[in-house]
């Protein structure tokens, strides 16, 4: 069981979030990934997307993802206890992909999955803000364009 949708040339907009990506987060069976891909080779996702659960694959090639909503462009849940696991989630940012926020965070990644990112950009005041997981850059262009911060 699973699913899989590809956006090539349309606008997707929402009044919370314009895709909630979810896979299997339930025990006893999360173990197990359940396919629940979202593939963008062009187009715009004008709200985010929100990425959950083992199995959980978004694809971007092409097109915008972006948001001036609550959440990031791209985020995810880092929730994983005994109820429930938000992990086992795969990003993939390549080709002419573009992740963008004006103000804050472009991708929120606290749980335990892979973002990869071999083309595309990503642009934001801070680009990546990675809790959890794996991340590998080959490629690509990342943009801070945040003012500087002193902690």
């Amino acid at each position: 069981m699973g699913g899989e949708v590809t956006l090539q040339n349309a606008t997707l907009k929402g009044d919370y979030v314009s895709v909630r990506l979810k896979a299997i987060m339930m025990p006893p069976t999360w173990e197990t990934p359940r396919p629940a891909v979202f593939k963008v080779t062009g187009g715009t996702v004008a709200d985010g997307v929100v990425i959950v659960g083992n199995g959980a694959k978004l694809d971007l090639s092409g097109g915008t993802v972006t948001s001036a909503r609550t959440f990031a462009p791209i985020q995810g849940h880092g929730r994983s206890d005994t109820e429930i696991n938000n992990g086992g989630t795969e990003i993939i940012i390549r080709d002419n992909a573009q992740v963008t926020r004006a103000i804050g965070i472009a991708i929120y990644h606290p749980q335990d999955g892979k973002l990869t990112m071999s083309g595309g950009e990503i642009t934001a005041d801070s680009p990546i803000h990675m809790k959890s997981g794996d991340l590998s850059i080959s490629g690509g262009t990342i943009t801070a364009n945040g003012a500087l911060m002193r902690t």
